[in-house]
């Protein structure tokens, strides 16, 4: 054996003194409602909530990714909503990725060639309200930078807030706001 199997099996049983068994997310379906509103209290979405038909859909879905998957789906889906009353079309679930495409708000990120997307459902996505603009009209980056000053709007320009909420680390989130900010200034000069 060498040196760092023993490492680790000593750290196992340091670490492993009471062990807990959770059971996995789909086994305990009625604790969906709560970790909703736990985590939306937590994340900085206090006005965000799940309507009965939104709830009924969680329920129903295998959760293979557990609570992280859950927390990933919560978080989309108040970004989508913008804080408010979370909808079955606001919850974007990994496992349903083929019947995605045929949502409008993601036409363009499936496999269905026709870039037909309603504005309204996009801007949602990204938080804006102009007129027009459609995931036809913007690129990936785009859309990511959009998002990033939206979250940075709603949290008062705090950083450290903005990059939780995003699932990035701050340094990520400078290193992205120094390259617009390079962008723009080249586009000036």
């Amino acid at each position: 054996m060498n040196r760092s199997a023993a490492f680790r099996e000593d750290l196992f049983y340091r670490l492993n003194v009471v062990p807990i068994r959770l059971c996995p997310l789909r086994e305990r379906i009625e604790d969906i409602d709560p970790l909703a509103r736990s985590f939306f209290n937590r994340s900085g979405y206090p006005s965000a909530s799940l309507t009965s038909r939104a709830l009924a859909q969680l329920k129903n879905h295998s959760w293979r990714g557990n609570v992280r998957e859950l927390f990933n789906v919560l978080e989309r889906a108040a970004i989508v909503a913008q804080g408010g009353s979370i909808e079955p079309e606001h919850l974007l679930i990994e496992e349903e990725m083929g019947q995605w495409k045929d949502r409008s708000i993601l036409r363009t990120w499936g496999s269905d060639p026709e870039p037909a997307v309603e504005s309204i459902n996009y801007a949602a996505l990204v938080g804006t309200s102009e007129p027009g603009v459609t995931a036809a009209n913007l690129s990936v980056r785009e859309m990511e930078e959009q998002l990033i000053f939206n979250t940075l709007k709603r949290v008062n320009d705090n950083r450290t807030q903005a990059a939780k909420l995003l699932g990035i680390s701050v340094r990520t989130l400078r290193n992205k706001l120094k390259h617009y900010r390079e962008r723009e200034y080249r586009k000036e000069a």
